[in-house]
């Protein structure tokens, strides 16, 4: 993860994603209350109630007040209400931000507290791995040590 900007007194910081494994560091960041930005997939419906309607699906940046993090893999998901976005997307809808690679995100909490500064230090750290390998006659395992533990490849 690289951080970009940074301002604690103000409460936010300014992140791109930029390898899988920043996603174990983000869903133990990320808290139920923060407010997340980010640009993200949003379908709309174009047309009026007695014509028919297409749905198209635009680039939107979007701010979300956290409710839910879930994280799968070297994916995470987080969910929430929209507090502020483009004017035709309504207000207080769901939507859900997929962190993607390479993508710049906006963190906002109300307070930013010694372990969340702990966290995102340790996020921005480059790490190395170890490649194992355990063997005996009949089978092989191969695995990859990671910052959140061991991926078995």
């Amino acid at each position: 993860m690289k951080v970009l900007t940074s301002d604690f007194r103000k409460g936010f910081v300014k992140f791109m994603v930029t390898s899988p494994e920043d996603a174990w560091h983000l869903s133990q960041l990320i808290e139920e209350g923060d407010i997340l930005r980010g640009k993200t997939a949003r379908k709309v419906t174009l047309g009026s109630a007695e014509s028919k309607t297409t749905h198209a699906t635009r680039i939107v940046t979007l701010e979300i007040a956290v409710e839910r993090i879930e994280f799968e893999g070297s994916d995470v998901r987080v969910s929430g209400k929209i507090i502020q976005g483009p004017d035709d997307i309504p207000h207080g809808n769901y939507h859900t931000l997929q962190l993607e690679l390479h993508e710049e995100y906006t963190l906002t909490k109300e307070a930013w507290l010694s372990h969340h500064k702990s966290l995102l230090q340790d996020a921005t750290k480059a790490s190395e791995s170890i490649i194992i390998c355990v063997f005996d006659r009949d089978e092989a395992f191969i695995a990859r040590t990671r910052q959140w533990g061991v991926e078995l490849l």
